[in-house]
């Protein structure tokens, strides 16, 4: 087997698409197409079947990415291994990190105890404004979400991974007449006040992503608040002031509730690196922002139920093979 046709292989599983895998390694889909074939080829099985979603892994494919990943695992951490046998402290390091959310706490700090040689600096930003410095190399990683309504462009140089693939929720007020349902009907929503962050926005049309999930429910979100971050819309929800799209993994105080919504209009949350980010730090950070996404989703039963009954769509985050330990 050639390691190129493997490389490529896990980049079409981490992914469940052609299309994405290709954008990662700066190849042609043509390309990483004959790549797949030449290596089930050589293995003699199917390693991917195609759904109405892209692709899902058959059996033979998901034996083959949980060996690949340990084996991937195994050739990152030589260098840290090595160098503890001699002794030696590893240099320095000061990871600058970017997220469309401060919750995410729990993440440094396991980055810290983890890689003790390592210190963070960690902001808040919007997807575009982060990934313009991811380009220019004044951050290494970001974490974020990507709209189909309003697609990112991503640098060339940039590599990216998929933590989810998911459906917006909406955040309500705890009093809201609609809060105690296990899924809304956005319909239902029609006649509320809208909040919306400023990031959502793509050339001179305002709040993409928003009209594009209002618009299969049937309306035209009106629009009231406009803010950043999560303590914005916190205060408006605790008033009762309106109701928000919200990704699935925030978690908002009491006096809010988020829940699921009947809209199929999917958003992505990514994680991108810089390449000169340390390989064993870009696939720690990566293993651990799906678990921790897991361990947002366990703490919504009805989510979670959904999550277990849908494994080939959710196999990123449900997946345990992943080792987070780097040392």
């Amino acid at each position: 087997m050639d390691s190129r046709d493997i490389e490529v292989f896990r980049a079409v599983a981490t992914e469940l698409s052609f299309t994405r895998a290709a954008r990662m390694l700066h190849l042609s889909q043509p390309s990483v197409s004959t790549r797949i074939k030449r290596l089930e080829a050589g293995l003699g099985v199917e390693l991917f079947r195609r759904n109405t979603h892209g692709v899902e892994l058959t059996s033979a494919g998901r034996r083959l990415w949980q060996l690949a990943e340990e084996h991937a695992a195994l050739w990152q951490r030589i260098p840290l291994e090595v160098v503890g046998a001699a002794g030696q402290r590893p240099e320095p390091f000061r990871l600058r990190m970017a997220t469309a959310t401060p919750q995410v706490a729990e993440v440094v700090a396991d980055t810290y105890r983890t890689f003790p040689h390592v210190a963070v600096e960690h902001l808040v930003t919007g997807a575009a404004t982060g990934l313009r410095m991811l380009g220019q190399g004044s951050l290494h990683a970001l974490l974020h979400e990507d709209h189909p309504a309003a697609p990112l462009t991503f640098p060339a140089h940039i590599r990216t991974a998929t933590v989810v693939i998911d459906r917006p929720w909406v955040a309500l007020p705890a009093g809201h007449p609609l809060a105690e349902r296990e899924v809304v009907l956005l319909g239902d929503l029609a006649e509320e006040h809208w909040f919306a962050r400023p990031e959502d926005v793509a050339g001179d049309s305002r709040f993409p992503f928003l009209h594009a999930v209002c618009a299969q429910a049937g309306f035209t979100p009106e629009i009231r608040y406009v803010a950043e971050g999560t303590d914005a819309l916190v205060d408006h929800l605790q008033v009762g002031h309106c109701v928000a799209l919200v990704p699935p993994y925030w978690q908002l105080p009491g006096a809010c509730v988020v829940r699921p919504t009947d809209v199929s209009v999917s958003c992505r949350l990514f994680y991108a690196w810089h390449p000169n980010l340390p390989p064993e730090l870009a696939r720690w950070q990566l293993a651990r922002f799906r678990s921790w996404y897991r361990e947002r989703a366990e703490s919504h039963p009805a989510y979670w139920r959904a999550i277990r009954a849908n494994p080939d769509r959710y196999r990123d985050i449900l997946d345990e093979v992943s080792e987070l330990s780097a040392s």
